[in-house]
């Protein structure tokens, strides 16, 4: 039963990943004045508010198609603030070459 729970978590959390995504893809085309910088953003279901970060490169254009990484952080960096992530990982690297 325990196994079962769990990967009913891990489809929730994909699912919810997954729409955060696309709503990324949809807020990062009205966020050309936050450019070149992690932006705070929230995603509202019925389970909650689930907080994320997102960063708009420099050279972002709404109007050029652009790629986007998806970094999936470890269970160390959980909680309710979003900014723990950002220590870890790509984030570091991302955050020390934001003009580029």
């Amino acid at each position: 039963m325990r196994q079962h729970l769990g990967r009913g978590i891990v489809t929730r959390q994909t699912s919810a990943w997954l729409i955060v995504f696309g709503v990324w893809l949809a807020g990062a085309a009205q966020a050309q004045e936050t450019t070149g910088r992690f932006v705070d953003k929230v995603f509202r279901d019925e389970a909650g508010e689930h907080k994320y970060v997102v960063f708009v490169p420099a050279a972002y254009r709404a109007d050029k198609p652009s790629p986007a990484i998806l970094f999936l952080h470890g269970a160390g960096e959980r909680g309710t603030e979003n900014r723990l992530p950002l220590t870890v990982g790509l984030a570091p690297y991302v955050q020390a070459r934001a003009k580029t």
